[in-house]
């Protein structure tokens, strides 16, 4: 399939996952009029699949990259987004083919590889 990039599984629990990356060197912006957001390519064919229980969205903000420095510390930032909420962010963006993160979901969705793990049932039910 076309929009998937990953497959995790967890086989004792017979659940399995797909996965869709999108990558941005540095998706937060700071504005004025609009505070902190995130924002990044999301195509609309993308947005328009069916949602699933068993589909996300890995929006990752490589924070302009690995410093050149080596030894340097850096860390990408992943937000992960359950397929139900994408068509949610791309609305949020107001633009066509964008999808945005505002700054009060960053706790919902930054970080957030539980979203994964509860639906492998490695924590639990899926919710």
């Amino acid at each position: 399939i076309e929009a998937i990039d990953l497959l995790a599984s967890n086989p004792k629990k017979n659940r399995l996952i797909n996965i869709q990356v999108k990558t941005a060197t540095h998706a937060r912006v700071d504005t004025k009029k609009y505070g902190t957001y995130w924002k990044w390519r999301i195509p609309p064919k993308l947005v328009d699949l069916q949602p699933g229980d068993n589909f996300f969205v890995c929006l990752v903000d490589l924070n302009n990259g690995p410093p050149i420095s080596s030894g340097a510390p850096w860390s990408p930032d992943v937000f992960i987004v359950p397929s139900r909420d994408l068509k949610c962010l791309a609305e949020s963006s107001g633009e066509a083919g964008w999808g945005a993160i505002e700054q009060k979901d960053e706790a919902k969705y930054k970080n957030r590889w539980d979203h994964i793990e509860t639906y492998l049932g490695a924590l639990g039910a899926p919710g």
